[in-house]
């Protein structure tokens, strides 16, 4: 008899979900604000150009999703007019380091922790 895959879907499952669970931690639930869109990329800058639909602080970790985007990261660096800035108001556009590629009309989100 040939051992498969499928012969562990069974009782062993469990045990396989504690030990997946074991491996990447406790799930921490987490909920997304949105914050903005991205309007423009620069790819040699890796910068992006973000209009806010929500204010933004230096520091908040935020989550960039589209299509085949799905980037996540701190705000560590935001500009207006190539002037540093801490915060940044709802229908402000800025400048911000992004990690790596996004693209025009992927969404902002800010990742707020469960309580």
């Amino acid at each position: 008899m040939k051992l498969g895959w499928s012969n562990y879907m069974g009782a062993d499952r469990k045990l396989i979900q504690s030990i997946e669970q074991f491996v990447r931690g406790p799930i921490m639930e987490s909920t997304y604000e949105k914050v903005g869109t991205i309007r423009h990329y620069y790819s040699k800058a890796s910068v992006a150009v973000v209009e806010l639909s929500a204010p933004l602080n230096k520091g908040d970790k935020i989550v960039i999703r589209g299509s085949t985007t799905n980037v996540e990261q701190t705000v560590e660096s935001m500009e207006i007019e190539h002037e540093q800035i801490v915060s940044a108001k709802a229908g402000q556009s800025v400048g911000m380091k992004v990690s790596d590629r996004v693209r025009e009309n992927d969404v902002v989100y800010r990742v707020k922790p469960a309580p």
